[in-house]
């Protein structure tokens, strides 16, 4: 008997980013008639393991795709955008854009909203509390570090806070509750980005109290 197959081949496109500008809003801009423009993944994957594949040979391109559907290493989970207007007053994590260290040296969460930078070591890492109502399931990959990645948004930001605490205990606050923050300058920012003890410090403080 005959047979009849039908493959549908992946959308697989590459984009050209300019280091210097910002990596965000230049990934924005690619998704402008997307519906869900704002909304989208981005995973790490060191150049080192990208250079396995060409994505020109179908066999190739096809096991580089095995291991994105399949959420296993070597690409990690390190940020997403999630910039709806209308979320913006509903709390610390539910607008903007939220980054994590993929391998797990800082805690927490760099949260970048309205040319600001938030830095938060109570949150859990970015990957590990996925929401698919708060983020788009759209991935992309990309060889940029989480280092570079968060210093090219302080690079782009005007004001710098630190999340020092909540107005009970860390074990009780809500997502759409009231945050003390500390503001910052931006070598301060820095400092937390590339040294993880300083996240830390301001962890066992508050745990302290």
């Amino acid at each position: 008997m005959p047979n009849v197959f039908y493959d549908t081949i992946i959308d697989f496109k590459q984009y050209d980013i300019d280091i210097n500008g910002n990596i965000f809003n230049q990934i924005l801009e690619t998704r402008k008639k997307e519906f869900d423009k704002d909304r989208f993944f981005l995973n790490y994957i060191s150049a080192e393991e990208l250079s396995k594949y060409d994505f020109n040979n179908k066999e190739s391109l096809n096991n580089f795709r095995d291991i994105c559907c399949t959420y296993m290493k070597p690409i990690k989970y390190m940020g997403g955008c999630n910039l709806r207007p209308e979320m913006q007053e509903k709390g610390l994590r539910d607008s903007g854009i939220v980054i994590s260290d993929p391998n797990k040296n800082v805690l927490g969460q760099f949260n970048v909203r309205d040319d600001s930078v938030i830095y938060s070591p109570f949150f859990p890492l970015f990957y590990e509390e996925r929401d698919v109502f708060k983020f788009a399931n759209d991935e992309y990959f990309t060889t940029i570090s989480f280092e570079e990645l968060v210093m090219n948004q302080i690079n782009y930001a005007n004001k710098f806070y630190v999340h020092i605490g909540n107005p009970k205990t860390i074990k009780d606050y809500s997502k759409y509750g009231q945050y003390i923050m500390e503001e910052i300058d931006k070598n301060q920012m820095i400092e937390y980005l590339v040294n993880p003890n300083q996240g830390e410090k301001v962890l066992k403080k508050y745990l302290k109290r």
